[in-house]
């Protein structure tokens, strides 16, 4: 009974996992976000990782990070918002943790 109960919750929820396709978007404190958040979102793109932030995928496009590439992400920030299941309070270990290495 109870490893069919154990069962049935992990069908459910790697099916809810699968459907939704969720992420993690970081927003490091800036000017735009000044306490940082953390997007929890649903119907993560093909090709995004899912703990992202903006440095990370900066790093990934471009091999760097740069101011204009940065507020170039605020649209990122942006589409992600409108998918938001809910918004986190920000990490610093957990951002840290992603970050992209230089």
């Amino acid at each position: 009974m109870v490893k069919g109960t154990l069962l049935l919750l992990l069908v459910i929820l790697l099916g809810g996992w699968f459907i939704l396709r969720p992420g993690f978007f970081f927003v490091p404190p800036s000017v735009f976000e000044p306490e940082g958040v953390i997007l929890l979102y649903y119907e993560k793109q093909p090709g995004m990782p899912v703990f992202a932030s903006p440095e990370l995928l900066c790093m990934a496009q471009y091999g760097e990070v740069s101011t204009a590439c940065l507020e170039a992400g605020q649209g990122t920030i942006l589409a992600v918002s409108q998918r938001l299941i809910t918004r986190l309070p920000y990490a610093d270990w957990a951002y840290q943790l992603f970050l992209p290495r230089k």
